[in-house]
């Protein structure tokens, strides 16, 4: 989620007025024509998205992109 943050505001202040502002989870997984990622997913974050009751929490972790950093 820290991820799509970042990318959602640095967009927002690079290109004013062309992104829309992500208020909620919801509005995210709303998005059909945006994906979002993040770092391999460890500590308590994989299982609170996975076992959520709120559907978009469920959709936000079937749908998140997760990549593996090399160095």
């Amino acid at each position: 989620m820290t991820t799509s943050y970042r990318s959602s505001l640095i967009s927002h202040l690079v290109v004013q007025g062309k992104s829309p502002v992500i208020n909620s989870v919801k509005e995210l997984v709303g998005r059909d024509d945006w994906k979002w990622g993040a770092p391999s997913m460890t500590g308590a974050i994989k299982p609170f998205l996975k076992s959520s009751p709120d559907p978009a929490m469920q959709k936000l972790y079937n749908q998140m992109q997760v990549k593996l950093y090399c160095t």
